[in-house]
């Protein structure tokens, strides 16, 4: 059968769900309530930290599968939304979001195939893949549960204050939970927010793309995060009171002019810059054919209300979506690109200083075939490090994933260029950009700031590591050669079966069914 054709049929499977039958707004409704409810699972069950993010990235990929498919398919209308909790419309919600989990597999799994990357085997209505897991996947498991980029940028929320500043402006509309946004208090709890947030922020703010700066961008996000941040709190934290655990009450519904008037007043922004973002942020605008929850995570009613997920905006990496979602809007893709280059030059700067107090010296610059991103020099020990620094978005979905990976296959050739001119003795290289002679030894790499691509793009000779992780080895080891060491031994890479399990699961579309595989981690 066609490959297209077994493609199609498990689309319309996926799309087959009842709350495609009701209005656009009280469909996005439930299926956000039941994300939140999910999210509210997760946050009170035991488990290991590196599972529950994994499981937080897993959420925002699963629930915008069935999120596209009501804002293809469901009708738009006048329509007095029902945010009351509705066993039916949770019932099929559960459903849903239980069906996005092998269909998710189903969209990674068909890229691979087309590019001829993986095969299929057909028998009936079931497939069987190539996929060889008798080695593992350390480098598919070590992108998973290693930190996005290597270093620990884990916020840590002071939810205390934040509850203590709110608690005198909470109160109830009928049976609703709300919040009395005054200026003082949005301030108060952005503050507060703001500032367990800052070690994740690398990006200049003064980039400006066709309607605001980049900081304008990321303080309105970053305030939509902090005030959404805020409801979560109570409704987790007194979530015993309410029916159904809160169910109906965590989903924030808000008219679109107080929404603006609190951010106008919380960021002492303009106007037009505010409702500027706002509609980057709305699922579905600037003519996206396939908005992901992640970059568009604020949703229309088309009612004069918004819905916003606390989940979505307080598990949102503002940087990486933000980046992802300018490189796909017309107007903003060419300035994107036109800024690329300064990111690779902000890390140099910022590696530079920090290797600068461990007594490291860094030096980069044009050599023959190639740009030397970065050489880290150990005078005292005689060593070189060169590193080829990657510095890109990072991916949200296999079509990404593959991009990215042929970034750090370019990443692995540039990186062998300079080791040829290392082991040549380039004059160049050598007097003019590194200033050594040619008694030390070297070791090449490539570095990158949050995926090291899978194992299939990997080469024995050149060690590819996030730099977050790679500060990290060189802060815990005596000199950059025991660096190296370690690199090339691969022992940064988690091992199978002590840091994390190949699990073989069976997905489902329709009558379609697949073996496949996930990943657990055995790290606490």
């Amino acid at each position: 059968m066609n490959i297209r054709k077994i493609e199609n049929e498990i689309d319309a499977a996926f799309e087959d769900n009842i709350l495609t039958l009701i209005p656009y707004s009280q469909s996005i409704w439930e299926l956000l309530s039941y994300l939140e409810h999910k999210h509210y699972e997760l946050s009170v069950m035991e488990g290991s930290i590196h599972d529950k993010s994994a499981c937080v990235d897993n959420m925002i990929n699963f629930i915008t599968h069935p999120l596209r498919v009501c804002f293809k398919m469901c009708t738009r209308r006048k329509y007095a939304l029902k945010a009351a909790y509705s066993q039916f419309n949770a019932n099929a919600a559960h459903e849903w979001y239980g069906k996005a989990y092998d269909y998710n597999n189903f969209c990674s799994i068909f890229p691979l195939v087309h590019r001829k990357e993986l095969s299929l085997d057909i028998k009936g209505y079931d497939l069987k893949t190539n996929k060889d897991l008798s080695q593992g996947v350390p480098y598919e498991a070590y992108n998973r549960f290693v930190h996005k980029t290597g270093a620990n940028e884990r916020s840590n929320v002071d939810t205390l204050a934040i509850l203590d500043a709110v608690r005198e402006h909470t109160f109830y509309i009928g049976t609703k939970l709300a919040i009395s946004w005054t200026a003082a208090l949005s301030k108060l709890v952005i503050s507060i927010f703001k500032g367990s947030q800052v070690s994740r922020y690398h990006l200049p703010e003064s980039w400006k793309f066709s309607r605001f700066t980049f900081g304008e961008f990321r303080e309105i996000a970053i305030a939509i995060s902090a005030l959404s941040y805020a409801r979560y709190a109570i409704t987790t934290l007194n979530a015993e009171e309410f029916p159904e655990n809160g169910y109906s009450q965590r989903v924030w519904l808000i008219s679109k002019n107080e929404f603006i008037k609190i951010l106008i007043e919380s960021t002492e922004l303009a106007k037009v810059t505010v409702m500027s973002v706002l509609e980057y942020l709305t699922f579905g605008s600037k003519g996206i054919n396939y908005p992901d929850a992640a970059t568009q995570p604020l949703f229309d009613l088309e009612d004069g209300n918004l819905a916003i997920s606390p989940f979505l905006f307080i598990n949102s990496d503002v940087e990486r979506n933000a980046c992802a979602l300018f490189n796909q809007i017309e107007e903003d893709k060419a300035i994107y690109s036109s800024l690329v280059d300064d990111k690779e030059k902000i890390l140099f700067e910022e590696l530079k200083d920090e290797l600068a107090i461990l007594g490291y010296r860094c030096e980069s610059g044009k050599v023959s075939g190639t740009d030397l991103d970065m050489a880290i020099i150990d005078d005292e020990n005689r060593f070189v490090l060169t590193v080829e620094l990657k510095w890109f978005i990072e991916p949200a979905e296999i079509r990404e994933v593959n991009q990215r990976s042929q970034e750090i296959t370019k990443g692995i050739n540039q990186a062998k260029v300079i080791r040829t001119l290392l082991e040549s003795n380039d004059e160049n290289l050598y007097q003019n950009i590194l200033k050594i002679d040619s008694g030390y030894k070297h070791c090449s790499i490539v570095g990158s700031f949050n995926l090291i691509g899978y194992d299939g793009v990997q080469d024995e000779e050149i060690p590819v590591i996030k730099v977050g992780n790679l500060m990290s080895l060189i802060k815990s080891c005596s000199s950059l050669s025991r660096v190296a060491e370690l690199l090339n031994n691969r022992q940064y890479l988690p091992v199978p079966n002590k840091d994390y399990n190949v699990v073989t699961i069976n997905i489902q579309s329709g009558n379609w069914n697949c073996k496949w595989y996930g990943l657990k981690s055995l790290v606490e």
